[in-house]
């Protein structure tokens, strides 16, 4: 027996084989690791029914097999716990981690989109040898000239009150605005240019007809027509738009695309372009981000367009040693993993501050909160009493996609406030725990699960982070939330701005109250030709200024009214058939303005529509990495298109009750006289409004929002800051909606495997290899290969899961007695799984492994999940061999079988790994686990329609002869588990996973009893009490025909004075296994006399 070493207290135990084996049993759960539609990533989750599992995970999905594990073992187990896995890229060095705590960026994750610009561009001008070339394989904006329409400023004025764009306050026939449409990530080799449609100098749409025009264009800007068309054209030539109708590999090289920007036309651009990221090798580019504007708002008819990289000038911030000019820098998404959050939700002002309150994050890791669901704070009411400022607010969470008219409210927590030491602290009400893996760590055995927050999560969907100051409770007692953060988005220039001052001047810098946030300078290139963007009217902001664009505003509600507005008054003036409706939330406006076709002048009428804003859709989206500066982040995006929202920039109307020709907004909060509806029928939201200070009639009047008329307007701050009586007549109207964003899920999403994690994602002769090609970059981290997402330990996808494995292998946050990893076959985590479960002792690995055919009968090939070759048993069986795998912690399986997915309507393949996870748990509901899962009576596959290769008696020799059980196929039996084979090598009892199971529960038992002896005195009295209570429970198992017999030692023999100085008790437990049968032999002799048996 080798001797061991304990450093501190605690029961330790260890196997001697001669000749035992090995049980495991299943009341507890089974430890299941894979990818999932939603849930917490990394954080290993115990649940008792498939209800819970589809509530915190998501339901069954064809491409992902674990949850189908899940569901086949809740069919007869219940208790699984179940872990998992996103993109958690591969640091591995103090270098890494570095570089993600300063940059942002982690090794191997994500997906980077990087390419280089031609060789055979033409240089337009004298010094600019490579300023107008077009670039491939990268990330590409497409951008236009908007005309912003005249009731724009009058209805919904999104440009007019907004500090990033040079538009006038009046209506201007004039008034231009250059605006980010799209956001397109191209493969390797592929790139694009626009052209007119129609005419003699463009192509014609029908059919692919050669034109010199796009053969040789150089320039990236066209003219769109009246109808508002263009032609998008798509290049993957290897000479640029040259011999563009040559079939290369069978191919055309080149799509073009009659596209418009025009979202209520059939060929706007998210209509025909691919959107789908799985599809982007096949399609050759993706639609990732759509920056929808209405038609109704801003046209770009007869106006120009655009489309244009990253620039070749270097980015404030890049890690060292890697790419950092803007053309690499917008497509870097090589990141962790990351959960949607909201951005701050901040107070009133205090002066010139407005503090940080709290934000919602969503109980689910990566994209999966993106679009679901957004936050509303309602029933604002400031407190009226001296002892206790506190105020109160309710919080809900709706859907994504419902209106305020017809709101699905899916939780619901009211009364809530900022109080620490109140039972209805939003902390408390919500909860704010949070369960996190360490990724960075320096010291690897710190890369643990991290607990943050005080109080249980009482939403199934969401948490609260409250502030520092709040927590703290240094926040002013009579804050109440009052709006939100802007939201980062893409920072596609530095001014922030979207004007320029001169013909070919730099943009002026966005300044907010004499600070000045951005700086000049442009971050977007394009393939422009001297002279190629046209001037429009005496506002000269055009040549070279589609490169200055920007993208449009976040929308927030103007009005909460109902009606065609009037607006020849002060802001918000109503119409005469303008009424109020107190369903409207301010804050962010989720639907889109109802179209010209349907409505007269829908831009005085911004709220009739209950269609869902795309717009929103988009700022919720991961759009990049903010440490690298690609996002405009902090205060910037406060100012940036004016995108923080507060109530404070809400506007009063008159009293409309008691004044029929009200035509000036009230100044002064004593003007607050009539009802709340009545003032809130030409309340107006002022997006770029100042606050300040004034007197009126000797009366100071805090927070009125500057305007051009002497004394300012009344603000719901104002109210607030003067009377909580004031402030609370409005409690019905003092409401704000604002959404999640910003969740990644960390794998690369543009790759249909990958994005999934299965088999080949993870497989090095899969899409884990070194040579790997997946139609991007090649890797940033390692010249030494080509794949971008790494190779070996050092790619994304193997590192994740093997993080899952540690995981599910530390006897600190795990109790389960098995394991698997449906699909995952790559020995790097596979065998490492084996390993783990080997050291820690108290589970079983349920192992899938590789497939190979024969190609042309002579080339042995890896087989993936879609692949038609036949998987050939000798070769798959002779592969497996050659890892020469020795381990009775371990059983494998094969071949996949078929089942039945009724959630789905659809018969799918599943890894074999799912049929034996099956078989276990019945055989442990109708016997016990030291009963083998295997034969008729408990191997049996009911659920299963078929295999994916049907195995003959030789087949099953072959894999029996190398420890993989077979599922077997019997004309009248169905589908059945042939076998029960560890991976141990030596024949001894522990070859078997039934006597593996049992010892795996004898251990369960003894280990129960153990813990309990703990500190207790170590001498006779205590050893006699131990085989006391083992005594039974092993007789127990032997009754349940586990163990033919055992014996326990534990007194003077095996414990020595030695010992006792060493503070260690020693027992040894001998029990001799009951082994299943396996093979029937009966010889029939037939003789004359009859038939006898021996």
């Amino acid at each position: 027996m080798a001797e061991q070493t304990f450093r501190s207290p605690g029961f330790f135990e260890q196997e001697i084989d001669l000749t035992g084996r090995t049980t495991s049993v299943e009341g507890t759960p089974a430890g299941i690791i894979g990818t999932s539609e939603k849930g917490p990533a990394f954080v290993p989750v115990t649940l008792g029914t498939q209800r819970d599992f589809d509530a915190t995970f998501g339901s069954l999905d064809p491409k992902r097999f674990a949850p189908y594990a899940v569901q086949q073992w809740l069919q007869n187990r219940t208790a699984v716990t179940f872990t998992r896995v996103l993109g958690a890229g591969a640091n591995s060095t103090s270098t890494n981690i570095a570089n993600t705590r300063n940059y942002g960026v982690v090794r191997n994750a994500g997906f980077v989109i990087s390419g280089a610009f031609d060789d055979t561009g033409v240089a337009l001008s004298s010094d600019g040898a490579d300023l107008y070339k077009r670039a491939r394989g990268t990330v590409k904006f497409l951008a236009a000239t908007h005309a912003v329409l005249s009731n724009e400023v009058l209805g919904f004025p999104v440009f007019t009150d907004n500090d990033s764009f040079d538009v006038a306050a009046a209506a201007n026939a004039e008034d231009r605005v250059n605006l980010i449409r799209a956001m397109l990530l191209f493969p390797t080799g592929t790139t694009a240019l626009i052209s007119q449609c129609g005419g003699t100098s463009a192509p014609a749409i029908s059919g692919i007809t050669p034109h010199s025009t796009y053969v040789s264009n150089t320039n990236d800007v066209a003219t769109i027509d009246e109808n508002g068309n263009f032609l998008l054209i798509l290049s993957s030539s290897a000479t640029n738009f040259a011999n563009e109708l040559s079939n290369e590999g069978g191919n055309k090289q080149i799509k073009i695309f009659s596209a418009s920007l025009n979202p209520s036309s059939t060929n706007y651009i998210s209509k025909i372009l691919n959107t789908d990221p799985t599809r982007f090798q096949v399609e050759e580019h993706l639609l990732y981000a759509d920056f929808a504007i209405e038609n109704e708002l801003a046209t770009t008819a007869n106006l120009p367009v655009a489309i244009m990289s990253g620039s070749l000038v270097d980015g404030a911030k890049s890690p060292p040693g890697t790419v950092g000019k803007y053309q690499d820098l917008f497509g870097r998404f090589d990141t962790r993993y990351t959960t949607s959050t909201t951005t701050d939700v901040i107070s009133q002002p205090f002066g010139n501050i407005e503090y940080n309150l709290f934000r919602f994050e969503t109980l689910d890791d990566g994209a999966y909160g993106n679009g679901k669901v957004k936050i509303a704070i309602t029933n604002l009411v400031a407190s009226s009493d001296p002892t206790n400022k506190f105020g109160k607010f309710d919080v809900l969470l709706r859907r994504f996609g419902d209106t305020d008219t017809n709101p699905q409210v899916i939780e619901q927590f009211s009364q809530c406030n900022i109080d620490p030491t109140s039972d209805r602290y939003v902390g408390r009400i919500i909860g704010d725990k949070k369960v996190s893996f360490n990724h960075d760590a320096e010291i690897d055995d710190e890369r643990r699960l991290v607990i943050s927050g005080k109080y249980p999560n009482m939403s199934r969907y969401i948490r609260v982070l409250p502030s520092i100051a709040v927590s703290d409770g240094d926040a002013p007692a009579d804050a109440i939330p009052f709006g939100f953060r802007g939201i980062p988005t893409i920072k596609t220039n530095d001014a922030l701005t979207a004007y320029s001052g001169t013909v070919g001047g730099l943009v002026t810098p966005l300044s907010v109250g004499g600070r000045t946030l951005g700086s000049s300078g442009l971050r977007l290139h394009g393939c422009f030709g001297p002279g190629a963007e046209p001037l429009y009217g005496s506002r000269p902001n055009f040549t070279g200024s589609l490169s200055s664009s920007i993208v449009p505003p976040l929308p927030f509600r103007f009005k909460v009214t109902r009606g065609p507005t009037l607006g020849s008054g002060y802001t918000g003036d109503p119409g005469s058939d303008e009424r109020v409706d107190p369903r409207f939330n301010w804050g962010v406006k989720f639907t889109s303005m109802a179209e010209t076709a349907s409505l007269a002048n829908p831009a005085l009428n911004p709220n009739v529509s209950s269609v869902s804003n795309p717009l929103i859709s988009t700022y919720t989206k991961f759009l990049g990495i903010g440490k690298l500066d690609t996002l405009v982040t902090g205060s910037g995006a406060d100012a940036f298109n004016n995108n923080k929202f507060t109530l404070a920039r809400v506007g009063l109307g008159p009293d409309t009750d008691q004044a029929t020709d009200a035509t000036a907004a009230p100044t002064a909060y004593h003007d607050i006289t009539g009802t709340a509806a009545a003032h809130m029928l030409g309340a107006a939201y002022l997006r770029n409004g100042t606050l300040t200070t004034r007197e009126v009639a000797s009366v100071k009047q805090e927070y009125v929002i500057d305007t051009s008329t002497a004394n300012g307007r009344v603000s719901f701050a104002t109210l607030l800051a003067s009377s909580s009586t004031r402030f609370n007549r409005f409690t019905q109207y003092a409401k704000f909606t604002l959404p999640f964003y910003g969740g990644f899920d960390g794998f690369n999403v543009l790759d249909p495997d990958i994005q999934f994690g299965n088999d080949k994602s993870t497989s090095q002769e899969g899409k884990a290899g070194s040579t790997a090609d997946i139609g991007l970059c090649n890797n940033l981290y390692d010249t030494t290969n080509t794949n971008p997402q790494g190779a070996g330990f050092d790619n994304c996808s193997i590192a994740s899961f093997r993080t899952a494995v540690r995981l599910n292998t530390d006897p600190f946050v795990v109790y389960t007695n098995l394991l698997t990893i449906p699909d995952i076959k790559e020995p790097l985590v596979a065998d490492y799984a084996g390993d783990r479960a080997k050291e820690y002792s108290e589970l079983m690995y349920v192992m899938d492994i590789p497939t190979y055919g024969m190609k042309d009968g002579t080339t042995s090939t890896r087989l993936f999940g879609g692949d038609t070759l036949r998987p050939d048993v000798s070769e798959t069986a002779e592969q497996f061999a050659g890892r020469a795998l020795d381990n009775n912690y371990v059983s494998a399986y094969f071949p996949s079988v078929i089942i039945e997915d009724t959630t789905n309507n659809k018969h799918v393949t599943v890894p074999p790994s799912i049929a034996a996870l099956a078989a276990i748990g019945f055989n442990d509901r109708v016997s016990y686990p030291w009963f083998a899962p295997a034969g008729f009576n408990r191997g049996a596959l009911g659920f299963v329609k078929n295999t994916k290769t049907r195995l003959s008696q030789a087949d099953r020799d072959v894999l029996y002869d190398n420890r993989i059980n077979p599922i077997a196929t019997f004309p009248t039996g169905g589908f059945v588990i042939f076998g029960q084979k560890t991976l141990q090598q030596a024949a001894t009892a522990l070859d078997r996973v039934n006597v593996r199971r049992m010892l795996l529960e004898v251990k369960r038992l003894v280990s129960g009893v153990a813990r309990n002896l703990l500190f207790e005195q170590n001498n006779s009295t205590t050893r006699n009490r131990f085989i006391a209570q083992i005594t039974p429970l092993l007789a127990l198992v032997q009754a349940q025909a586990g163990i033919e017999s055992f014996q326990i030692v534990c007194n003077e023999s095996n414990n020595t004075n030695i010992d006792a100085e060493q503070n260690k008790m020693n027992g040894r437990i001998v029990v001799v296994p009951t082994r299943a049968i396996e093979f029937i032999a009966l010889d029939f002799i037939i003789t004359n006399a009859g038939v006898s048996f021996e």
